[in-house]
């Protein structure tokens, strides 16, 4: 019974998390999965979503400690992915880089090098490099026009310049 329960509690959550995340709804995606790890779910996809709400809302021990039960999917592009914000986060720069510019190289034009291009912008503004940032979020808006969080990377730098009308925009 408890197993049916937990199938169903995954089900709904199933890109319930994402989805806030895309709207920078931190708050309530980390009430998600706190509710969610409260029944002790196992879902790899959303533990991923999950370890990415902790390292963005700056919880890195708690995402270090979902990171350990996906230890399995260490050769996986989603937790590269993630393995690349903890370095950030982490302000491990160097680390995140390496990972980044491979998984970028290799899957360019993907899903995956969009998400990879994207993380090496948010690299790019942690350390303080914004025109770097800049252009890679213009890159990555271009050719996926509905991406949010380039979008969003784009009004950070634009307000960090006194262009409001363009940080409108985005």
């Amino acid at each position: 019974m408890l197993r049916i329960v937990l199938m169903l509690v995954s089900a709904v959550w199933a890109g319930e998390i994402e989805r806030l995340i895309d709207q920078n709804r931190l708050g309530e995606a980390l009430r998600s999965c706190q509710r969610y790890q409260t029944l002790r779910a196992s879902d790899n996809a959303r533990l991923m979503e999950c370890a990415e709400v902790y390292f963005r809302t700056n919880r890195i021990a708690e995402g270090d400690k979902v990171m350990d039960k996906l230890r399995a999917n260490y050769a996986s592009n989603d937790y590269q992915l993630l393995k690349a914000l903890a370095s950030i986060k982490k302000k491990e720069y160097g680390s995140a880089q390496e990972i980044l510019d491979k998984l970028a190289s290799t899957y360019r034009g993907s899903t995956v090098g969009n998400k990879a291009q994207q993380l090496k912008a948010e690299l790019y503004e942690a350390k303080g490099n914004l025109d770097a940032s800049a252009f890679i979020y213009k890159q990555v808006a271009a050719d996926f026009p509905s991406n949010p969080k380039a979008q969003w990377g784009l009004a950070r730098y634009y307000l960090s310049r006194g262009d409001v009308v363009r940080a409108k925009k985005h």
